[in-house]
């Protein structure tokens, strides 16, 4: 029995792919446009991939076998004319917008990711960036053209993989060779989905440590969505084989409705992905191009809105993208509101339309009369001048010229530097005594432990409580885990069930070695550190079970236990600037002449949205345990940096109390230290 009958090889116009593309750009949109319903919206990504495995494994099946040839000249120019007018409009006048807008660091990081977009390698430029899903990557304009590179490389290498396999191998193997190429891509996303490879980290170092990011790896190279083109190319095997009955047919484009709608509202962003759970949204993407040609209900794909949309879809994704950007960026700070996504979607139609019009359909239909030569020169001296452009804003910085300083900010150099050396635990040890590194523990009056948060209050301590007073301050915090008994971190790169049980003893030393009982401050990212945290078992292991906000809870009064009779502070959360880089917004090129109120309100967060609201509240569950229990005191950061609604991100000098996006910076620890000094009992003088 031949499980897979003869391919379909018309080259037919089906008009409900087109429905189908619309349903895959519109979750894209209203996924990046913050509609939260749309949480899985990213997966109208991997439904354009099937889509493209099924047309273009049609277009070169029925070339070959009609001819018994492909011609590869052909394939490309018509590649080139489909994709390129429009792609190279839209990097076009995203730089231009980049230009006025974006400050010079993130302008001089657009400039990398213009040149790697335009050279269709940009999936391997933004993994080495960060993941997909980071808070950062909302500030890429050109974060989307990854998808790009990863169908032109699956052009690349799909047509001559079909004329191998036509002419060495008889037609009846080549789908199950298909097959077993799409079993081993999705084997190989379970294989690297971790970042830890024992083959590469052998015998190709480098590649490993380019690879580490396991859940970036996948989601962004080739060889990880190789299975989903597959399953498109399967599909011209089935076209033929329509159920008798237009009922089942019907039952069939139902179905693989419901797996791609499934797909879109229920899965989020922390799922493994592609993996196992992009066969959802990839089979149900077949089973509506198999049965949409035959069942009553295609209607509902290729009714003329449904179809319009389809055929701009192309142009829809790639400016969507920048405009999303762009509105996130020029609003400073605070979520979409619902007349923020109804302006971005339908900005983006609207520019989408005008590129389908006037750029796509010329260029595709042939209206733009140039030889096959001249496309290619085109094509060259276009990419060729964005590649130099991109070039020249990453080696000049991002262009500093169009910059002038509108704060009190005296600074060198970029945000990365500022961020570093601005931040409040910059110049101080990650384990040992402050200022005296050869200092006898037994001279530990105060041990500041926790993580990155954690030590952006030793500028602080060390200058408004130790110093003064001749205290001695002893910092552990080098490790980005909870510096609580018996909690480890599951997340990949590191050996996090060794180092954080090793930080959490070095810290005890610190205190059990100290003469006198020292004053122990603990802070940390809580929140940030919740989403990661794990309890180790007896045997050293993780349980592997979900850590709540009560395990924390009793995590610290089992601290509290260890640590007697030292008295224990507990700080909660700092408010953050929710989402917002301070430093980038002084130094953008449209902020001109700042100064009093107007720059006052400028860099006010708002207490009761987003990152903040959460933080409070957290802190808020701290504040309550310490009352009930009596076991620690608890130290607000909001009591110093918030009043009524609003949290100020400048100190009374004006100075900017965060060094990123949620870390102290130098002014901003002294500040909150200063603020709340009596709230550290352990320390007569300052109560």
């Amino acid at each position: 029995m031949n499980l897979f009958p003869a391919p379909e090889l018309t080259k037919g116009y089906l008009p409900h792919v087109d429905g189908l593309r619309a349903i895959a750009v519109l979750a894209v949109v209203l996924f990046h446009a913050d509609v939260l319903i749309f949480k899985g919206g990213f997966v109208g990504v991997d439904v354009f991939f099937v889509i493209s495995g099924f047309l273009i494994t049609r277009l070169i099946y029925a070339e070959i076998e009609r001819s018994g040839t492909f011609r590869f000249g052909h394939f490309y120019l018509r590649r080139i004319k489909r994709l390129f007018p429009a792609l190279l409009v839209a990097l076009l006048a995203t730089t231009v917008v980049a230009t006025f807008v974006l400050s010079p660091l993130h302008l001089e990081r657009f400039g990398s990711s213009l040149a790697a977009a335009v050279l269709s390698v940009s999936n391997f430029f933004f993994l080495a960036e960060a993941d997909y899903f980071d808070s950062a990557t909302r500030l890429k304009p050109l974060l989307h053209t990854w998808s790009l590179s990863v169908e032109e490389q699956f052009y690349l290498v799909w047509p001559l993989t079909l004329l191998l396999l036509l002419r060495y191998m008889t037609t009846r193997w080549i789908p199950w060779l298909l097959l077993g190429a799409g079993g081993v891509s999705l084997y190989l996303n379970f294989e690297f989905a971790t970042g830890n490879n024992s083959l590469l980290s052998t015998h190709a170092p480098w590649l490993a440590d380019y690879l580490a990011n396991g859940k970036g790896t996948i989601f962004y190279l080739l060889p990880f969505r190789v299975f989903e083109f597959v399953i498109g190319a399967l599909t011209i095997w089935f076209m033929h084989a329509q159920p008798r009955r237009q009922l089942v047919s019907d039952v069939l484009l139902l179905i693989g409705l419901g797996l791609i709608g499934y797909s879109i509202f229920a899965f989020h962003e922390d799922i493994l992905f592609p993996a196992h759970n992009a066969l959802l949204p990839c089979l149900g993407t077949a089973l509506v191009i198999h049965s949409g040609g035959n069942s009553r209900l295609v209607g509902l794909l290729q009714n003329p809105l449904m179809v319009w949309i389809g055929l701009i879809s192309y142009s829809l994704y790639l400016v969507h993208w920048p405009v999303t950007v762009f509105w996130r960026y020029l609003m400073i700070t605070g979520e979409f509101s619902v007349i923020d996504q109804i302006g971005i979607v339908s900005l983006s139609i609207a520019l989408a339309y005008a590129m389908y019009r006037w750029v796509e359909t010329p260029a595709r239909i042939g209206k733009l009369a140039l030889s096959a030569p001249r496309w290619v020169i085109a094509t060259v001296a276009v990419t060729g001048f964005n590649v130099a452009i991109g070039t020249h804003m990453q080696v000049t910085e991002g262009w500093q010229w169009r910059v002038d300083n509108p704060a009190q900010v005296v600074f060198e150099g970029d945000g990365s530097d500022f961020s570093r050396q601005q931040y409040g635990g910059y110049g101080f040890p990650y384990y040992g005594a402050v200022a005296d590194a050869e200092k006898d523990p037994e001279g530990a009056d105060i041990v500041l432990i926790g993580d990155s948060h954690g030590r952006h209050y030793a500028e602080g301590i060390y200058r408004e409580l130790a110093e003064p007073t001749g205290r001695s301050l002893y910092i552990a915090s080098g490790t980005s885990c909870l510096h609580l008994p018996g909690f480890t971190r599951n997340s990949v790169g590191e050996d996090w069930h060794r180092q954080c049980p090793a930080a959490f003893s070095t810290a005890m030393n610190f205190i059990k070695s100290a003469e006198k009982p020292p004053l122990v401050i603990v802070s940390h990212a809580w929140l940030f550190q919740l989403k990661m945290a794990d309890r180790l078992g007896e045997d050293g292991k993780p349980i592997g079970r979900r850590v709540d906000r009560e395990t924390i809870f009793q995590g610290i009064l089992e601290l509290k236990a260890k640590i007697a009779p030292s008295q224990l502070v507990v700080i909660g959360n700092v408010p953050s600037t929710n989402g917002v880089d301070l430093f980038d917004v002084l130094f953008r090129p449209n902020l001109r002449e700042l100064s009093g109120e107007d720059y006052e309100d400028f860099t006010t967060a708002r207490i009761d949205k987003g990152d903040l609201k959460k933080n409070r509240a957290f802190n808020e569950q701290l504040r309550k345990l310490a009352e009930d229990t009596g076991a620690f005191v608890f130290v607000d950061p909001f009591d110093a940096l918030c009043h009524e609604l609003e949290c100020t991100n400048l100190d009374p000098e004006r100075h900017l109390i965060y060094s990123d996006r949620a870390h102290l910076s130098h002014d901003g620890s002294r500040h909150v230290i200063s603020r709340l000094r009596s709230s550290f009992v352990r320390l007569p003088p300052l109560v």
